[in-house]
């Protein structure tokens, strides 16, 4: 039995003729294969429908606020991330979950305030980060740390806060120093004294008065020796003071009115019942025994309080001003 067989170019046609699968692509993008360009298209929130297969997405000049987490998490094979000049105010710490092949991330021109240590760590081979022209005052300890790959980072235009809360970020970037980009527009906004001194031109020395912020061995002496020594005291003034008192109720007495102008041999032994005995009685003693401890542990815990509070203040006190240049201030 012959077999049938489709003319060549009857094939061809066919070919042509069927769709295709074509990759998902929103109708606010312009695809084209790899690639998805989603700009200026008035867009608050990340598209969904995007193709699984891209690796270069352009999110920029829109008017996205908030990235939540896994905002990106069926988009596993990008490289390049742009979210420029966006009114980003907030990223989830998983926001960026599931982008470990994320090479380029573009988050300039927002309004980030803060950035969590764990938002970058997916970013395992990420090398170039753009955080310029945002809010950034500082940015937390380990932020940086999480990315291992890093060659290029830009950070200019943000109002630095040059305070010991910098001190994480000097310390990541005196030892990065070829990573940093735009070096010199890295500039302090606050305080007045330090606005627009450049970050990298601090040195060891401005940050002495930030190394450590714990009691020292002096602080822990003033507490546990001054300390008792003036509740020791304490007790001793409590119980003087205690003591008087109850002597000056037992032997203060009045004299009555009523026996004003009266005969001093018309008393009899009656009348002197009560001055037969001048020591204190049991009442006198059960107030001096019961009540005055009680007024000396108040003190101890009062006295002990106090230390405490002077011991601290005088620990975690930082100037309200700032020493000359370049000096860093700390901002209560």
């Amino acid at each position: 039995m012959g077999s049938w067989r489709v003319p060549s170019p009857v094939l061809a046609l066919l070919l042509l003729l069927c769709p295709s699968p074509c990759p998902a692509c929103p109708a606010a993008c312009r695809c084209s294969p790899g690639e998805a360009d989603c700009s200026e298209r008035g867009l608050r929130e990340v598209p969904w429908s995007l193709s699984p297969n891209i690796t270069s997405l352009w999110l920029g000049y829109n008017f996205i606020t908030v990235l939540g987490p896994r905002s990106f998490s069926l988009l596993p094979g990008l490289r390049l991330l742009s979210l420029v000049h966006n009114r980003l105010e907030l990223m989830h710490s998983q926001a960026l979950l599931g982008l470990g092949l994320l090479q380029e991330l573009d988050l300039s021109h927002n309004h980030l305030t803060v950035l969590s240590p764990e938002t970058f760590l997916p970013l395992a081979s990420l090398a170039r980060l753009n955080l310029g022209s945002n809010r950034l005052g500082e940015l937390e300890p380990g932020v940086l740390d999480a990315l291992p790959q890093l060659r290029a980072l830009l950070l200019q235009d943000n109002p630095w806060v040059c305070s010991c809360s910098i001190l994480p970020l000097w310390r990541w970037l005196s030892h990065n120093r070829e990573k940093v980009r735009e070096k010199s527009l890295l500039l302090c906004r606050v305080p007045e004294q330090l606005n627009k001194y450049p970050i990298m031109a601090f040195g060891d020395e401005s940050f002495r008065q930030c190394q450590d912020t714990s009691l020292s061995l002096q602080h822990y002496i003033s507490l546990f020796i001054i300390g008792p020594f003036s509740f020791i005291a304490s007790i001793f003034f409590c119980t003087f003071l205690g003591s008087l008192v109850v002597l000056f109720h037992s032997l203060r007495r009045e004299v009555p009115e009523q026996l004003n102008k009266y005969p001093i041999m018309a008393f009899g032994d009656e009348s002197f019942r009560q001055c037969q005995d001048t020591s204190l009685s049991l009442q006198h003693y059960i107030s001096l025994f019961i009540i005055g401890p009680f007024s000396f542990i108040a003190s101890i815990f009062f006295c002990t309080f106090l230390g405490s509070l002077v011991v601290l203040f005088h620990s975690l006190r930082r100037e309200s001003h700032c020493w000359r240049r370049p000096r860093v201030c700390r901002v209560h």
